[in-house]
């Protein structure tokens, strides 16, 4: 007898946008924490996430890097039960002080991260983000430092800076930020700018 606990209940028309849809993130990200989140919005139709509200005194924070440098990965992940989908990205941290130095050990020691990831095609993917229950208050969610690397080389050009990978077990894909139903690419940008002060 054929199961009906997994019954198909849709089909898959993607556009032109999603078949032509360029590779590679952008050279800054924007990241929270996931407790530091007070609440979010998803739209009913597009299950775009369209707000965050951040807790009083809290604020995200900007990572800036260079543009063809940062990666990320989402697998399914068969379970018995329920599938999930591990989320990986691959955030490159350069660093020629101290000071840096110890910014970057604070990345590696966070846990549950929320990122917010500009692309090359301008789009913003939400990464660490579990929205099935649609509440922050879910116990899954955010991506915790996983591996990192930083190697010196034996030549001048042969210095590579901190890869720090970042993974998550969650119930979904990476969303899609838009804050409106027709946004632009800059008045996303501008909404996250808001929260860093």
């Amino acid at each position: 007898m054929a199961s009906s606990c997994g019954s198909l209940n849709t089909g898959f028309a993607p556009t032109c946008d999603s078949i032509k849809r360029v590779g590679g993130l952008g050279s800054y990200m924007y990241v929270a924490n996931l407790k530091d989140i007070a609440s979010y919005t998803v739209d009913a139709t597009s299950k775009d996430i369209e707000t965050i509200v951040m807790e009083v005194s809290t604020v995200i924070y900007k990572v800036e890097g260079r543009k063809g440098m940062n990666s990320g990965s989402v697998e399914l992940q068969k379970g018995d039960s329920v599938n999930t989908w591990m989320q990986k990205l691959n955030v490159i941290f350069y660093s020629h002080t101290s000071l840096l130095n110890t910014k970057i050990e604070a990345f590696a020691e966070a846990e549950d991260l929320v990122f917010f990831v500009p692309d090359n095609g301008g789009k913003i993917t939400v990464w660490g983000l579990d929205v099935n229950s649609g509440s922050v208050s879910d116990p899954f969610g955010g991506l915790t430092a996983e591996t990192g690397l930083m190697e010196t080389g034996l030549k001048i050009n042969e210095r590579k800076p901190m890869a720090i990978t970042f993974s998550g077990e969650l119930r979904n894909m990476e969303r899609y930020f838009n804050i409106d139903t027709s946004p632009t690419y800059d008045a996303n940008i501008t909404y996250l700018e808001a929260l860093l002060s």
